[in-house]
């Protein structure tokens, strides 16, 4: 069995900020042994979770789906990459203003991957 479908029985976690985060350490783990798509769907899980629980305009859920972006970068889906990023964008604009260090590294980001898309 899987270590993701072990978490998932523990029914009293499954829809917490602690689930969010055990998904997001599991899909670090997943990603540095090199199972890149296991490690997408872990990430998939915990913004599901998260926006559940905070809903999709909270940092938290925007911090993993920058990771989400980042990921399907480097399994090159760039165009996936690009539309993920633009929502974090969105958020970050929102939250935290277009003068932020958070915003401006989104931007940095979108750009590279403009470049890449063409």
């Amino acid at each position: 069995m899987h270590a993701h479908a072990i978490f998932q029985v523990l029914e009293k976690y499954a829809a917490s900020d602690f689930m969010a985060s055990i998904m997001c350490t599991l899909a670090d783990i997943q990603e540095k042994s090199g199972n890149l798509e296991q490690a997408l769907n872990s990430l998939f899980e915990a913004r599901s979770i998260l926006v559940g629980v905070y809903s999709d305009m909270d940092k938290r859920t925007s911090k993993v789906r920058r990771n989400i972006s980042l990921l399907l970068l480097k399994i090159g889906k760039h165009q996936e990459a690009l539309d993920e990023m633009k929502h974090v964008e969105e958020v970050e604009q929102t939250l935290f203003g277009e003068r932020s260090v958070n915003y401006a590294k989104t931007l940095k980001v979108i750009g590279t991957l403009l470049i890449v898309v063409g």
